[in-house]
């Protein structure tokens, strides 16, 4: 299973089917900084989640950020997403970061959204 946040950039990567030089550069990171990203020595920041979300909007930002659910968004007959409906209490320490984490998300999803409806 792809348990950590760089097993599932990796796996997207590999969906992709770019190479990960051809893939960093789609998500405006150098590819060693991929590379970290791949080996958990370094998490992606904010940006870099928004920027795989927006380049490749077919990936669910709830797999992407918490590992729930299926990586790739399946539509419904009436084109809606089918999400997990699951509900996400903000307890602990780090619920500043999980609040902007979300809020990025949100924005993602605005953007996924107003292009969906664009075509």
């Amino acid at each position: 299973m792809y348990n950590s946040l760089g097993q599932r950039i990796t796996l997207i990567q590999k969906w992709s089917g770019l190479t990960a030089s051809d893939f960093s550069k789609s998500i405006g990171v150098l590819r060693n900084q991929l590379y970290r990203y791949n080996d958990g020595s370094q998490q992606p920041n904010y940006s870099v989640l928004h920027s795989i979300l927006t380049r490749y909007p077919q990936i669910s930002p709830q797999w992407l950020m918490l590992g729930v659910g299926e990586m790739v968004i399946q539509k419904d007959t009436q084109g809606l997403v089918a999400e997990p409906s699951e509900v996400y209490e903000l307890t602990g320490p780090n619920d500043a970061e999980l609040l902007t984490m979300l809020k990025t998300v949100k924005e993602a999803i605005s953007t996924y959204i107003y292009r969906a409806e664009k075509k």
